[in-house]
């Protein structure tokens, strides 16, 4: 039984109608409650229930053994008791009135109540200053105002309510009645006000996705599923589907990111969460364990969407998996799934305008803030390389097109090897792949290749499940078997094709594991001995014993420019591709036939087209995506807007787009307060390195990875903010250095620490080979932190600085905090303006420094520098040597 226990109305600023939901999963109206006493056909209960029942309506009436529908005729209560007369004589042998039943079918009545609404706010939650942050998870709170009877009945059974039975629903009013968003009542966060009614009673529901956390991933058998059919599956867990309709969206998916294995194949009308495939080795956590420990499925979810550097949130009744580039263009392509995992494509304009004008959509309230994620100058990950053996087979064998394959002249149609000792520890499975391709000699229309493994161990052996060709093997054990294989067929489909055998998990260690592979011919005898196919690169995959290694492989990227400081550490990867420089035999892969009405054949997932020069795997990628978003200062701005927004939607604002970190939207003000940062797509000129955790670079082939120096310094002259090199001292050391300068001995060094501990001294701005000649005496710098993007200090430069100078020399002054290297000196704003070219309407002179005259501020112009005073101009040529013209008096007039 179940239904909907409060439903109440909201009506927002500008008239939008909102309708929120307590539904509970176990709701039955007036719940179990003992009889205390009856005459006729009158039972009595403690409390008063009056608005739990309604006469002509059923109730149910329970003895210790069975259980009745009765209709109500009368009732009555005085506040403290209830009396309720019904269809059927009080006897002792009931024991208890209300539901719920499991022996009837008969449903009591279950009335919904209307609460009144105070306030209704929905949060989705923030990642710090992780702009790749995978699952932004929300909340919605809801207060209600108890001003009734039948809520402290209410709230009397929700004390003893299990967790996740009772639901919150928003709807929102459009043409009808639409979900908004839906999520589970968080029992224990409840508060109320210590007042008199009504009284404020606040409950807090959350989408689920945080609620992940406590449930483990778990499969009775391994298996190869879509990454669709993954995510629909963690949802479930959620009991939340049941709210959506057959016809609405569930869904929607705006990945950009295509398989170059299906690039002359597919478009964006495809979802690549519907082509690629995923095993469920992925998901474990430790293999050590006895059952095996899976991952949560939090954890897996966030795996699935760091492999696609996608964000998942719940907003406007629909899941968003989005990718923070979508945002780059001015709509999104995006592939829409209802619930029964179908899906087709659509695109919607996601910019908001922003202003205090009458022309934009929402208005910005005063009094907001801006800032920046600082522009990263490495973005690196780490990621875990299984570990597993790898055993290759020669040039392998071709398939002739005859029934009876020969054997003669040292032509054989098959390879065989020893593989040696394997234990698979109830985990481990082994993959045997080899490309199938046909010969060009061949036109013969309308035949196939016929692969067989074999995989024996004494009496051990695989074998394909049912009728040849054969989808999965099974492993027996039993030594009169002679059918030993494992059956594939292969069409004559133009090209080349790969083969995978998966294993189911090996539970049995295996001496001595013999693999074979043959091939033959089903078709037409094209005549002679003529190959049909070929199949070479055959390799097998098999589990091998963790070494004590940490296995382990860092990806990064560096900033084309340079310019920055900040290294942006990535949460390690949960999922890892193939790229990786493993051997891993579970696989992320693609149908290579999707969209081609052919039956499914998983190849491996190789490149993808993710817009970079070249082509990365997933692993990359994200690596990648992660410096494309930060390769400069990332503006942000925290602020509180006004009107009609959620987060699928960006702010276009001072000319940029801004995309939501976190936010709480107010229903009833119509206002969204939260914080968003600015979309940068910059995917030119962004390159991978990787990194072993190896020291021994002859430890490490030329494709699987490089050992490097980790550390660049790149300076390119102040004009492109000069990463400096350490400029201050502390006081400490600074009074030290000036005594013993002088020929003395300085012994206060203790009572300089304890006085100053925290004062720095600047003399001079130390910086690499200027190749400038842009500095003078008398220019401002602010010294910039490279971390935080926060002026340190200021200085006056003391002399002009020549080419080739290594330091700026500056006023002495204590600072607060040290100037280290990496700190970027730039001409302050508002004194010093350094540029090529300066372009504007007009120019104002502020009327503060003096003309170049004797009276006047003197001989102080530097060459190239003029100024207007009065009705004259000045001005210092190249040679030094001043100039003065006045102009004509003019009247606009």
């Amino acid at each position: 039984m179940s239904g909907v226990i409060f439903s109440s109305e909201l009506r927002s600023d500008n008239n939008t109608r909102y309708k929120v939901e307590l539904f509970g999963d176990d709701y039955v109206g007036l719940p179990k409650v003992a009889i205390i006493g009856g005459t006729g056909n009158t039972f009595y209960i403690n409390k008063d229930w009056r608005d739990y029942l309604q006469t002509g309506k059923n109730l149910f009436l329970h003895t210790s053994s069975s259980t009745q529908a009765v209709s109500v005729t009368g009732i009555f209560s005085n506040g403290i008791t209830t009396q309720i007369t019904t269809s059927v004589a009080y006897s002792a042998t009931f024991t208890h009135i209300g539901g719920p039943s499991s022996t009837t079918t008969t449903d009591q009545y279950k009335p919904t109540f209307n609460p009144d609404l105070i306030d209704l706010k929905t949060e989705w939650k923030g990642e710090g200053d992780e702009i790749l942050g995978s699952i932004k998870s929300s909340s919605t709170s809801v207060t209600y105002a108890n001003n009734d009877r039948y809520f402290d009945r209410f709230f009397e059974q929700y004390q003893i309510t299990q967790d996740n039975k009772l639901k919150l629903l928003v709807y929102r009013y459009t043409t009808d009645w639409e979900l908004d968003w839906a999520g589970i009542i968080v029992m224990d966060l409840v508060q109320w006000s210590n007042i008199d009614k009504p009284r404020p009673y606040t409950f807090k529901a959350i989408d689920g996705l945080d609620a992940l956390k406590k449930y483990e991933y778990t499969q009775t058998t391994l298996s190869v599923n879509k990454i669709q059919s993954n995510i629909f599956e963690i949802l479930d867990i959620l009991g939340l589907k049941q709210f959506w309709g057959s016809s609405d969206g569930y869904i929607r998916e705006s990945i950009e990111y295509k398989s170059r294995v299906l690039a002359a194949t597919t478009s964006t009308d495809d979802s690549p969460l519907d082509y690629t495939y995923i095993p469920d080795n992925l998901f474990i956590g430790d293999t050590n364990k006895n059952p095996t420990q899976y991952i949560s499925y939090y954890d897996a979810l966030r795996g699935l969407m760091d492999l696609f550097s996608c964000r998942i949130y719940h907003a406007d009744g629909v899941y968003w998996i989005q990718q923070v580039r979508n945002f780059d263009a001015s709509s999104i392509k995006y592939r829409e799934y209802l619930k029964d995992g179908t899906y087709t494509d659509d695109t919607y304009s996601h910019q908001k305008s922003v202003g205090n004008s009458g022309g934009t959509d929402l208005r910005i309230l005063a009094g907001g803030t801006f800032g920046y994620f600082a522009g990263a100058y490495r973005t690196r990950i780490e990621a875990k390389q299984h570990i597993e053996g790898k055993l290759t087979f020669g040039d392998g064998f071709p398939i002739f097109s005859v029934a009876t394959q020969p054997n003669t002249g040292g032509v054989n149609n098959f390879v065989t090897a020893n593989i040696g000792n394997i234990s698979g520890n109830g985990v481990g499975h082994i993959r045997v792949s080899m490309r199938v391709r046909t010969s060009e000699s061949n036109t013969t229309s309308n035949f196939l290749g016929v692969i067989d493994l074999e995989l024996t161990s004494g009496n051990r052996y695989i074998k394909g499940v049912g009728v040849a060709p054969q989808l999965e093997g099974k492993w027996y054990d039993d030594p009169n078997s002679t059918n030993r294989k494992w059956t594939k067929k292969v069409k004559n489909v133009s090209g080349s094709t790969y083969i995978y055998f998966d294993t189911p998990a090996m539970s049995f260690e295996a001496d001595n594991m013999i693999c074979k592979i043959s091939g033959n011919y089903e078709g037409k005898n094209i005549g002679g001995l003529v190959p049909a196919f070929y199949v070479d690169r055959v390799q097998v995959l098999f589990p091998q014993e963790q070494s004590d290694d940490e296995n382990t492989m860092v990806l990064e990227v560096e900033n084309p420019s340079g310019f920055y400081t900040k290294e942006v550490e990535l949460d390690p990867l949960i999922i890892v591709d193939s790229e990786i420089g493993t051997t891993t035999i579970t696989k992320i892969q693609i149908d290579e036939n999707y969209d081609n009405a052919q039956s499914l054949s998983l190849v491996e997932s190789t490149t993808w087209d993710a817009g970079f020069d070249a082509y990365p795997y997933l692993s990359m990628a994200r690596v990648m995506e992660a410096m494309s978003l930060q390769t400069k200062p990332v503006e942000k701005i925290m602020s509180t807007i006004v009107g009609d927004y959620y987060p699928f939607q960006s702010l276009a604002y001072n000319d940029k787009v801004y995309v939501f970190s976190g936010c709480t939207r107010d229903y009833e003000m119509d206002e969204v307060s939260g914080e968003w940062f600015e979309v940068i797509a910059a995917r030119t000129d962004i390159a991978m390195d990787r990194i072993k955790d190896i020291i021994d670079p002859n430890d490490i082939s030329s494709d699987n990875g490089e050992v490097k120096k980790n550390l660049k310094d790149i300076y390119e002259g102040i004009k492109q903010l000069t990463p400096m090199q350490d400029s201050s001292v502390t006081y400490t050391e600074f009074q030290v250095n000036r005594i013993v300068a002088d020929g003395g001995v300085f012994e206060g060094e203790d009572y300089i620490e304890t006085f100053f501990p925290d004062s720095h001294v600047v003399q001079q701005i130390n910086i690499p080979a200027y190749d400038g000649d842009r500095i003078y005496q008398g220019d401002i710098l602010s010294v910039i932190n490279g971390n935080n993007n926060n002026e340190t200090d200021f200085f006056e430069v003391t002399a002009d600085v020549l080419p080739n100078a290594t330091f700026i020399p500056v006023v002495q002054k204590e600072t607060t905090y040290p100037i280290n290297e990496g700190d970027m000196p730039v001409f302050k704003k508002g004194e010093v303006t350094e540029s090529n070219k300066v372009r504007a309407d007009l120019f104002q002179m502020k009327g503060n420094a003096a003309p170049p005259t004797s009276e006047g501020g003197g001989d102080y112009f530097k060459n190239g520098e003029f100024m207007f005073f009065g009705s004259y101009i000045y001005w210092r040529d190249d040679n030094g040597d001043y100039h003065r013209l006045q102009g004509n008096t003019h009247h606009p007039d």
